[in-house]
């Protein structure tokens, strides 16, 4: 469920401004492992600071930060300082039987806050560090190390290496005085490989803004909509005052695109105005990002971009495009000219699409692949990916993997003549998704048959022999002969194959009195020739004369 932090986390953006930035970890490369989420499931508290009756530091709905729920959060406030008196500070505990085996602190920790509008005027008076058994271990990030992670208020994913082994991590805000401040603390967690998992389907969506939004308006309005499987509900961006900044709407996986994949979204006009290259040219990108690297930003002009008309709609849009790089989140962007001209841009859905396998054989024409009878193919995947496997069937639904592996030699050989399919699936290596069985169509043709009657018997220096049949099947075209080694007789390939018995054989006129053996094969028109049948031309000597003597008596 969405609402719940269990395995992965589905986060909504309450305040105007989201901002996932990845400090000094978790930058990933392609690899074929998901991870999952380890969420701190206990907590501590500074104690309440009141000074004369007036409250100068606090910690209000503690436990929201650990309980589970998706929407809820604790916050830390202290109010005008007194003096510099008051800190508030919570530490989030993660479950020990989850910690990384042997860690030093390589593992990276992520919290989420919330932030107000003056956090960028107190960054020196809040600090995010690891602890142990409640003790603050390893590098402290505040001041100028935060100033990165934040860019303006609202919601914040901070990502930190610890450096020190470490069970938990603490926030803590320090006062100023005549400034006050709150932060919303969410969650903590770090990653750690995971069994299969649902690996194109989000875990997490970001909203925001770069810049000002109108007063009435939040930066996405409904984010979550845009991952939810819902097509009858959206998100909406909606426009920066200035043309300069952006709005964007960020889907974050659990595991790394693999090349080859594409994305896949469903937008909409507010206006239901119809969108095309030219509206979309400068003012909309998607990109995608590694961690917090940029790998890819295709603009709305771009060739890459395939924009079209979703079927049954005349109002709502596709956008396609193909995966050149491995990426982790998957980013839509808005100028404020864009969603401004269009009242508002609705994303339907933000989808990742495993890719369904291209088959190629040299048999392969037209997506057939025509067999004889008695003869096999080699199936072979055109582009395999990586981080997948390729599973062969007889059947669409069900049944047996017959192989498994980037080429299949189907036994086709107790076939039966007629239409046969195979299929194939492509099986993201531990993700539970696949993309469907593509199917592979093969037609075997019978083999053409002949029935010959008496080995034909002639004379020495007769000049043709008459090759008698009885029967034909499958109307064969041609015939073949080929003589046993040794014979004076001209082997004879792809003759025409005449109307009716027999077939001729020339016989050169010195080929010596001998039995001489030979094979006929006949083809038909699919190109299927028949198995070879032996036949005998027996060619007998001449009768020498008699001679005769005359005597009288």
């Amino acid at each position: 469920m969405l609402s719940f932090k269990k395995l992965y986390l589905i986060s909504v953006g309450l305040l105007s401004v989201v901002i996932s930035f990845f400090f000094v970890g978790e930058a990933k490369g392609q690899n074929c492992t998901p991870t999952e989420r380890v969420y701190a499931n206990n907590q501590t508290s500074s104690t309440d600071v009141t000074v004369f009756f007036v409250t100068l530091a606090e910690v209000n709905n503690k436990p929201n930060s650990v309980d589970g729920s998706l929407y809820t959060h604790s916050i830390l406030s202290t109010y005008v300082g007194l003096l510099g008196l008051g800190t508030a500070w919570q530490n989030l505990r993660f479950p020990a039987a989850e910690l990384p085996a042997g860690d030093n602190g390589s593992v990276p920790v992520s919290v989420k806050l919330g932030t107000g509008s003056t956090i960028l005027n107190v960054l020196n008076n809040v600090t995010i560090q690891a602890t142990l058994s409640g003790v603050p271990v390893g590098t402290a990030y505040s001041g100028a190390s935060l100033l990165g992670l934040l860019s303006g208020q609202g919601e914040n994913i901070i990502t930190f290496t610890p450096g020190a082994k470490y069970d938990g991590v603490r926030v803590i805000i320090n006062p100023i005085v005549d400034v006050g401040t709150s932060v919303d603390l969410y969650y903590a967690y770090f990653n750690k490989p995971s069994g299969a998992i649902a690996c194109v389907s989000p875990i997490e969506v970001l909203s925001g803004s770069t810049g000002t939004i109108a007063s009435s308006l939040t930066a996405v309005e409904n984010p979550l909509r845009s991952i939810d499987g819902n097509l009858g509900l959206y998100a909406k961006i909606n426009s920066t005052v200035t043309a300069l900044n952006e709005t964007y709407l960020t889907a974050v996986y659990p595991a790394h695109s693999v090349v080859g994949d594409s994305i896949r979204m469903i937008i909409e006009s507010d206006n239901l105005a119809l969108l095309n290259a030219t509206i979309l040219a400068s003012d909309f990108h998607v990109r995608g990002f590694s961690g917090n690297t940029q790998v890819m930003d295709v603009a709305g002009n771009s060739p890459f971009l395939n924009l079209n008309l979703l079927n049954g709609s005349t109002t709502k849009y596709t956008i396609t495009i193909p995966i050149t790089n491995a990426f982790d989140k998957v980013q839509i962007a808005t100028a404020g000219g864009l969603a401004s001209l269009l009242n508002g841009l609705r994303i339907y859905e933000i989808q990742r699409i495993i890719a369904k396998p291209k088959i190629s054989s040299i048999d392969l024409i037209a997506n057939l692949i025509t067999l004889c009878a008695g003869n096999t193919t080699t199936l072979t995947i055109g582009t395999a990916q990586d981080c997948t496997t390729y599973n062969w069937y007889n059947t669409a639904i069900g049944g047996a993997i017959l192989h498994t592996g980037v080429s299949y030699t189907p036994d086709v050989s107790s076939l039966t003549p007629g239409d046969h399919i195979f299929y194939v699936e492509s099986v993201r290596n531990n993700c539970t998704e696949t993309s469907g069985r593509i199917p592979i169509n093969i037609k075997i043709n019978s083999l053409p048959s002949i029935t010959l009657g008496t080995n034909p018997s002639i004379c020495v220096e007769t000049l043709t022999a008459l090759l008698p049949f009885t029967a034909t099947t499958e109307t064969p075209i041609s015939y073949s002969i080929t003589w046993a080694g040794g014979s004076p007789l001209t082997n004879i390939v792809s003759a025409a194959f005449p109307a009716s018995s027999p077939i001729s054989i020339v016989i050169p006129a010195a080929t010596p009195a001998a039995t001489y053996a030979g094979t006929i094969t006949v083809k038909n028109a699919n190109g299927c020739i028949s198995d070879p049948v032996n036949f005998n031309v027996i060619i007998n000597p001449k009768l020498t004369s008699p001679s005769i003597t005359i005597t009288s008596n």
